[in-house]
């Protein structure tokens, strides 16, 4: 893109803010940025910069009057699990101003409209500051995205992604998330180098057994993993969404989808896979009186605290995740949860060495391979559910 020169840069500015004036109150999002102001103070149009905006029609200069919104170095749950989560609301939040009945395209008129008016921004989230990004928080980052787009909301390029690091870059492209930003229309399945590739998200609203096996396919690795351990593990997750992330009597705030986001990245040279399972329900510990063996959890937990579960209850999450697992292998029988959720540990017995984790809402359970589970009560939330494999074969 050529470089404006100071003059041109200022004329531009000057003209940007004239426009702006004129304009009525309107909220718009980019990059989960913020609402519009009708009028501007005198610091904000001092403020007032270029940002160049990557659509699927190429590079676009815009107009921004506040300072962009930071954004965590290290976006991951395992090593800054806080500022991440933090983020993970901030983003959602952003979104969800974005879809209110009155800012939504009613016609592909308007839909062009709001198009064009993304030319003159309040404020963004500066991506350019995250120097690390791991799969799982990139596919949180696509879901929360893709339910925005599927509620028909507009989310335009991103901004200034000549300054994002390549290594960041290379995951939210490979996830798929710059399809969900407005950079292109469709990207590849998959994302490869030398020796590891990444998969696209995958989604859905039912548990598809075939997504599944596309999935463990288009990796490279049905063959080295011919065991269906793993199959059943995975599939667990994507039944654990269909039947009880998102009960009918509950009203989920927009943009809202039932279903659940799937990814896999595998590195060949050190034989490892990772494989993530999302979904924005109301988690493990919030439906678990739905759970068939409920009445076992209870007794368990009275006999552990001393009072029985409250489901609103955030604070012992992690302990209620782990009590469930416990009660679930201990008890017999063919309900759906009494032999799930153990089942979603059944992959680790077919690796050398390997983790399964699951966040959901503030609990985290960990538990590798030949080792007792640990878990921890945090003190923020994700969201929902994420449910992450890593493996080595």
């Amino acid at each position: 893109m050529k470089r404006l020169s100071t003059e041109r840069r200022a004329y531009e500015i000057r003209r940007a803010i004239k426009g702006l004036r004129r304009r009525s109150r309107k909220k718009y999002v980019l990059l989960t940025s913020g609402g519009m102001p009708s009028k501007f103070t005198s610091d904000q149009i001092r403020r007032a910069k270029l940002i160049t905006i990557r659509s699927a029609r190429g590079d676009e200069s815009a107009r921004v009057v506040e300072p962009a919104r930071p954004v965590p170095a290290i976006l991951s749950l395992n090593r800054n699990f806080e500022e991440t989560s933090k983020f993970i609301f901030n983003v959602r939040e952003s979104l969800a101003d974005g879809c209110a009945d009155e800012y939504m395209p009613k016609s592909n008129q308007h839909l062009k409209a709001i198009e064009r008016s993304h030319k003159n921004l309040k404020t963004y989230f500066d991506f350019s500051m995250i120097e690390e990004i791991s799969a799982s928080v990139a596919l949180i980052l696509a879901a929360e995205y893709d339910c925005y787009r599927r509620v028909g909301g507009f989310v335009p390029g991103a901004v200034d992604m000549h300054l994002w690091k390549p290594e960041v870059r290379a995951i939210l492209e490979g996830i798929g998330f710059l399809d969900m930003a407005g950079v292109r229309k469709q990207g590849p399945t998959y994302l490869e180098g030398s020796d590891w590739k990444i998969l696209r998200f995958k989604s859905g609203s039912e548990a598809d057994g075939e997504q599944v096996g596309n999935l463990l396919s288009e990796l490279g690795v049905d063959a080295a993993l011919d065991n269906p351990e793993l199959y059943g593990a995975i599939l667990e997750a994507l039944v654990n969404t269909r039947h009880h992330a998102y009960p009918k009597d509950v009203a989920f705030s927009a943009p809202f989808f039932p279903g659940w986001w799937l990814t896999g990245f595998v590195d060949h040279g050190s034989r490892r896979l990772r494989i993530s399972v999302y979904d924005r329900g109301l988690s493990i510990p919030g439906t678990l009186q739905t759970w068939d063996k409920y009445s076992l959890f209870q007794r368990a937990w009275r006999r552990v605290f001393s009072i029985l579960p409250d489901p609103d209850d955030v604070s012992r999450d992690g302990s209620a995740i782990a009590l469930a697992m416990e009660v679930g292998r201990s008890s017999t029988g063919e309900g759906y949860r009494g032999k799930g959720l153990p089942s979603m540990e059944d992959a680790l017995d077919l690796c050398v060495e390997g983790a399964i984790t699951i966040y959901s809402r503030t609990g985290e359970y960990r538990r590798l391979k030949g080792q007792k589970p640990h878990y921890v009560n945090r003190n923020a939330s994700i969201g929902g559910t994420l449910v992450t494999w890593d493996l080595r074969f």
